[in-house]
């Protein structure tokens, strides 16, 4: 015969749910309170589920975990490397750091190290530096040839020097010179021209006889010249810039 109970709310185990339900509660020490339940069901059935809070033992009574000051540990015995993310963390004591590398007797090349702000000043900017205020670089050993163009004259500046049985500047010192031309005009006398200041009948590069030409490549300095005897002439000479 069908089991019945005086409580409509109770019911066997295996039994369908009763129709009526009894509130449970509990104490907090002073009062009645009653259990809470959320559902846990983010879609769109229900399914109801006790709130609880983790608590673990303490001395003097348990506590509550999961917080900042009892965080869950996800490693129970505290060996397994955990990941960790930080803005900033503290260094041990006597840490390595780019300041102390640059100080220590095992490292003292790095005491030499181009510091950023000089990087940063003698980069990106256009035109040549000096090689105090350059970017150092270093070419390898192995280096293939680098293409290179050869930098061309398009202006020519002619000039005139008359026969000089003394010593006469022809050209004097300039430094965007790419070359020059020295035709001796003269019908008697050489022209003994001098890379540098006087010439002479012992001090001289190149001999021009009446009617001699030559050119003078990679050389911006000072040109001196002086005929062998006086006349009638003149040193016919080009600049090339």
């Amino acid at each position: 015969m069908p089991l019945t109970l005086p409580n409509t709310s109770l019911a066997p185990a295996g039994q369908p749910a009763p129709l009526t339900a009894t509130v449970v509660g509990g104490t907090d020490g002073a009062s009645i309170q009653l259990l809470r339940l959320y559902d846990a069901d983010s879609g769109a059935g229900v399914e109801f589920v006790q709130g609880v809070m983790l608590r673990q033992t303490g001395a003097g009574g348990s506590v509550e975990v999961g917080t900042a000051g009892q965080p869950l540990r996800i490693d129970p015995t505290g060996t397994t490397t955990q990941p960790i993310s930080a803005a900033a963390l503290p260094l041990p004591a006597g840490a390595a750091t780019e300041a102390t590398l640059a100080t220590r007797a095992s490292e003292a090349t790095l005491a030499t190290r181009l510091a950023d702000a000089t990087f940063t000043g003698r980069i990106n900017t256009q035109g040549q530096k000096t090689m105090a205020g350059s970017t150092p670089m270093v070419i390898a050993s192995d280096q293939s040839a680098v293409p290179s163009k050869e930098t061309r004259a398009s202006v020519c500046a002619p000039s005139n020097v008359a026969q000089n049985a003394a010593n006469v500047t022809l050209l004097a010192a300039n430094a965007a010179r790419i070359g020059a031309t020295i035709y001796n005009d003269t019908t008697a006398g050489n022209l003994l021209v001098k890379l540098g200041a006087v010439a002479s009948a012992t001090s001289f590069q190149i001999l021009l006889n009446p009617g001699g030409f030559t050119s003078i490549d990679n050389y911006v300095g000072q040109i001196d010249g002086i005929w062998s005897t006086a006349g009638v002439g003149a040193a016919r000479i080009g600049e090339l810039t």
